[in-house]
């Protein structure tokens, strides 16, 4: 309790309050960029922290981590592209709602579910962190090929009807994990003579790919027909959340929170993994 305490002295310091809005906005307008992830934005601010208290530096860098995730929701509601990969999976509800007019209120969601899910990962970090530290040193070979398994076996979730199609999607993402070199044996794989395929395929470079791209071609004719609905500013409404719509959001927001601190603490997993598997 003396820690908490002792903390929350140095988080009122008036240096420090107002470093962690500035790093909310950063984070927001790189998440919301797709391609610049919230671990990129965190590394072109670096040089940024380096004449500043340690403490001001940590919290900035942190701000800038947590608007950087939220930050990514923006994109993927409002132009179906994720902005990171953590976002990917508010590409199935959020976009529909945008197409609906209701875009306000997804964005309205997005910002309270984000801010109730740190909150809740923030205290679990705070009070769990220890016992986190003890289970995780256990993890094993084993216990890493049962992860993998179990993260191959969401697919069946998300694919809902189209089992096959998601295994289609599954090869193709574990052969796209092949390419480059290998972290154990160092053996290139798959390079077809092109040296720049040596690291690999980036998983938020895979996503734009599929994402951004295909929407853009989508986007490219204009149906008056099937797009008014997007195009048109006066189908846009900003209605904003009811009681009874946050009512009966408080249980997934619950249950993807706590879904995010499990996966979250485990090794070798992240955001993404953890918001199709609430999904």
């Amino acid at each position: 309790m003396e820690q908490f305490l002792g903390g929350l002295q140095i988080l009122l310091n008036w240096q420090n309050f107002l470093i962690i809005p500035v790093g909310l906005v950063i984070g927001i307008v790189v998440g919301a960029i797709p391609g610049l992830t919230s671990d990129l934005g965190i590394i072109l601010c670096i040089p940024l922290t380096y004449g500043m208290d340690p403490t001001m530096a940590i919290l900035m860098l942190l701000a800038i981590y947590c608007g950087g995730t939220y930050g990514g929701s923006i994109t993927a509601i409002l132009i179906n592209t994720p902005g990171t990969s953590a976002n990917a999976a508010t590409l199935f509800d959020g976009y529909p709602m945008t197409v609906k007019g209701q875009a306000f209120k997804a964005l309205q969601m997005a910002l309270y579910a984000s801010t109730i899910g740190g909150l809740i990962s923030a205290f679990s970090l705070l009070f769990l962190a220890p016992l986190i530290a003890k289970i995780t040193l256990l993890f094993g070979p084993a216990e890493y090929f049962a992860l993998a398994v179990f993260g191959l076996s969401v697919i069946a979730g998300v694919s809902n009807d189209s089992i096959f199609k998601g295994l289609i999607a599954a090869c193709l993402g574990l052969f796209m994990t092949t390419i480059g070199v290998d972290s154990i044996s160092g053996t290139a794989r798959f390079l077809f003579g092109q040296k720049k395929l040596m690291a690999g395929i980036d998983l938020i470079i895979a996503l734009i790919g599929m994402f951004a791209i295909s929407e853009i071609l989508t986007k490219s004719k204009y149906d008056p027909k099937t797009d008014h609905k997007i195009y048109d500013p006066k189908a846009l409404t900003k209605d904003k959340i009811t009681k009874e719509e946050y009512r009966r959001c408080r249980k997934p927001i619950g249950i993807g929170s706590l879904v995010g601190v499990i996966i979250g603490a485990t090794p070798g997993t992240g955001g993404g993994l953890a918001a199709f598997i609430a999904y």
